[in-house]
């Protein structure tokens, strides 16, 4: 089946894009005009109504949320060792960070980052901002508390959690606010993510 992948530079789609370049897949990578409230013009509102990336476009089916498409492509596609099976001692922290890259952290990134950069600026509410970041810099400490020493999430492997939860490090790492807000421990684990070819290659894209 062909993988047609809708993506803009920076924003959620990374996710997607990254898994696809670990796993060698073969896609084709359409990338639309990243417009607040119009992302994608009317052509990609066809595809996508809600005008939001990633869309992901799989047998003639439209997937949009990106921890979803990630475990769709990975159980689907032959990603299986970047998975926890249920028997392993890890799967709950498996579970709980490969949604939680989204549930946790998804909502106090896009606040923070639309009331202080992305808003025009008689639209940023500072104290939304001041409570986003308070909130980031809490769930880090939660992450870093988890993360221990491990090199990695869950099951001492590279898996979806990763890079669920290492995007949210990326955006971060982007505006210079990781190492402000993340544990030691924490910087270390994104810094060795965000160094990995398929990384690399992804963002390049």
């Amino acid at each position: 089946m062909t993988i047609k992948l809708f993506h803009a530079t920076h924003t959620r789609s990374l996710r997607v894009l990254w898994l696809l370049e670990e796993m060698g897949l073969e896609y084709d990578l359409e990338k639309v005009d990243l417009k607040m409230g119009d992302t994608g013009g009317s052509e990609y509102a066809a595809i996508n109504p809600l005008q939001k990336v990633p869309s992901i476009m799989v047998g003639g089916n439209l997937m949009q949320e990106s921890t979803a498409i990630l475990e769709f492509v990975a159980t689907k596609f032959g990603g299986k060792d970047l998975l926890v099976g249920e028997d392993h001692a890890d799967y709950g922290r498996f579970l709980q960070w490969m949604h939680g890259g989204e549930s946790g952290f998804g909502m106090y990134l896009s606040v923070y980052f639309g009331h202080s950069m992305l808003l025009p600026e008689k639209d940023r509410n500072k104290a939304m901002a001041a409570w986003a970041a308070d909130n980031l810099q809490k769930m880090l400490e939660q992450l870093g508390a988890d993360l221990g020493g491990r090199p990695f999430l869950a099951a001492d492997k590279f898996t979806i959690a990763d890079i669920s939860v290492g995007y949210i490090a990326y955006g971060l790492n982007l505006v210079g606010k990781l190492e402000e807000y993340a544990p030691e421990n924490v910087v270390a684990w994104a810094k060795n993510l965000l160094a990995r070819d398929a990384f690399q290659k992804a963002v390049s894209l």
